[in-house]
């Protein structure tokens, strides 16, 4: 039997899908203006290995690593439920059009949005 990452597509897909999830983010007016002057090579590696730690079930010390990366989006520009919101549809939708299986989507989707508190500082 296949293990979550298995599922979901192995490293193939988890490119694809963070590819995806940024090119979205990048257009949307929202959300764009976080990631001016961002290193983004390093953000999709960061991001890659997110979601990779989800599907592999190994998340310790995701929130408190989450609540740190994103202290000074909070802070200094506002980062707030509606982006986190906004953020994670944009993920649902790379995976969709990954054509990604359900449950292995609906895990990382539910895992990611269980990051919520962490992310905006409320843990």
């Amino acid at each position: 039997m296949k293990n979550l990452f298995e599922q979901f597509g192995g490293e193939q897909a988890v490119i694809l899908v963070v590819k995806e999830f940024y090119e979205r983010i990048l257009i949307d007016p929202e959300l764009s203006p976080f990631f001016i002057g961002i290193d983004l090579s390093a953000l999709q590696r960061k991001q890659k290995w997110f979601i990779t730690s989800i599907l592999m079930s190994s998340t310790e010390g995701t929130a408190s690593y989450m609540e740190r990366a994103h202290r000074k989006l909070v802070r200094k520009k506002g980062l707030n439920e509606n982006h986190f919101d906004k953020a994670i549809a944009h993920l649902d939708m790379a995976t969709q059009n990954a054509k990604i299986e359900q449950e292995p989507r609906e895990k990382l989707i539910m895992s990611a949005k269980l990051l919520k508190h962490a992310v905006l500082g409320n843990t």
